[in-house]
């Protein structure tokens, strides 16, 4: 378990949509495996997913930089590469 309070895990959120919907936790946890899944191919792929009224998922590329290397105290360049972001709604709160 996290030593954070009040963090959902995917356990966590499976017993409680469990619960308020009444089907099974096998059932809820595969359709959450599988919605994240979809998730992760359409981000995979580039694209961006929206749920009204609770936010957008979307990649983004990052600049390439310049950075440190510890051990030698050599500059070196980080290539660019691509990151998540997610823009939660204005209705989300």
């Amino acid at each position: 378990m996290s030593s954070y309070p009040n963090v959902a895990t995917k356990r966590t959120l499976v017993e409680k949509i469990s619960s308020r919907t009444g089907e099974s936790q096998a059932t809820v946890k595969k359709v959450l495996d599988e919605t994240i899944e979809a998730i992760r191919e359409e981000l995979n792929n580039k694209g961006e997913v929206v749920f009204r009224n609770f936010g957008r998922f979307y990649v983004a590329q990052r600049a390439a930089k310049k950075a440190r290397n510890f051990r030698t105290g050599e500059t070196i360049t980080v290539p660019p590469g691509w990151t998540v972001k997610f823009r939660p709604s204005k209705q989300f709160f």
